[in-house]
């Protein structure tokens, strides 16, 4: 997927994969996101969902699932990486990429 967002071209086919839920839409409020960051250091997550998840879209009268892209700030990487379901390999990834200090 690829999208414009202020002025810069975010590409799911371009940039690495960080991290990835990899999440199932089974059911009507399934949700699933996947960090991704490109070769000049942007960040963005590219989410998908069920009709009823985050990422849904209307389509005339009816909902339907969707997916879209969204830019991050290094802050919000951190703020995704808390609470998303990754497992410890990913988020240390993402803190060795962020400079996070260890505690």
């Amino acid at each position: 997927m690829q999208r414009i967002i202020g002025g810069k071209l975010y590409d799911t086919s371009k940039a690495e994969c960080i991290a990835d839920e990899g999440r199932s839409l089974h059911n009507f409020y399934s949700t699933s996101e996947a960090l991704y960051r490109t070769a000049s250091g942007a960040w963005f997550i590219h989410g998908e969902s069920s009709a009823g998840g985050k990422y849904s879209k209307w389509n005339g009268d009816s909902c339907g699932g969707g997916e879209d892209i969204v830019s991050l700030e290094p802050d919000e990487v951190l703020a995704w990486a808390e609470q998303a379901d990754i497992d410890s390999e990913e988020q240390a990834r993402i803190a060795e990429l962020l400079e996070v200090v260890p505690a």
